[in-house]
């Protein structure tokens, strides 16, 4: 069941759109179709020219495309970010713990906008030549991935999931209000994501349970 239309009425009620989410995250099961009903209510309600979501794959240690919408879409097979690319090491909890406090304030979303500040900023970068170097990488991922902004999904200590968000087809700014909201969507995703592997861990513990005791009688 999608995720109502909410521009009805006019603009998006956010507190809205996040009470029908977090209704679905009880009803679905399985949190891929929770993360194509996100990707899928991003791209009709907000206009934008790539929505995609990128998940953790534990057998291939890397993350992958779970999925893409938009004008601009990417091939879901054709692109991957393995664990030292500079936004895996950006946004995972535990990495680069001087890397970590350099970029703190890149850590809870990274935009196109905010690398263009601190590359302006000519004292910051005199002082601190490597800063530039970083940040022309994360420049450079984000255009590699047509994004204008991307938000790391956390459950407790791990990065679950990155949010990658184009630019608006009418050329506005993000506004804070909805980059709150993606923050709240990508972390109630998540959740979603390692609750789905905690409850798959344990269906396999009882399964080999039962095996074993079925091979002892």
């Amino acid at each position: 069941m999608p995720i109502p239309s909410l521009k009805k009425r006019g603009p998006i009620n956010y507190q809205e759109a996040l009470l029908e989410i977090a209704k679905s995250m009880v009803r679905l099961k399985r949190p891929q179709r929770l993360l194509k009903m996100i990707i899928r209510f991003l791209d009709k309600e907000l206009g934008l020219s790539h929505t995609a979501i990128w998940v953790y794959e534990p057998e291939k240690a890397s993350y992958t495309i779970h999925d893409s919408k938009g004008l601009r879409r990417l091939p879901r097979n054709l692109f991957r970010l393995d664990r030292d690319h500079p936004l895996i090491q950006l946004f995972e909890p535990g990495g680069n713990d001087h890397q970590q406090k350099e970029f703190q304030d890149l850590r809870p979303y990274l935009s196109q906008k905010k690398i263009q500040t601190l590359l302006q900023n000519e004292t910051l970068l005199k002082e601190k030549p490597a800063l530039k170097t970083r940040l022309l990488l994360f420049q450079k991922a984000l255009r590699d991935f047509r994004a204008e902004i991307a938000i790391p999904g956390h459950s407790k200590n791990s990065l679950m999931a990155i949010l990658f968000l184009g630019e608006k087809l009418t050329r506005r700014l993000f506004t804070q209000t909805e980059i709150h909201f993606f923050q709240t969507l990508v972390h109630n995703a998540a959740l979603a994501i390692k609750t789905s592997e905690y409850h798959e861990r344990l269906e396999a513990f009882h399964k080999k349970k039962q095996d074993t005791y079925y091979q002892i009688m």
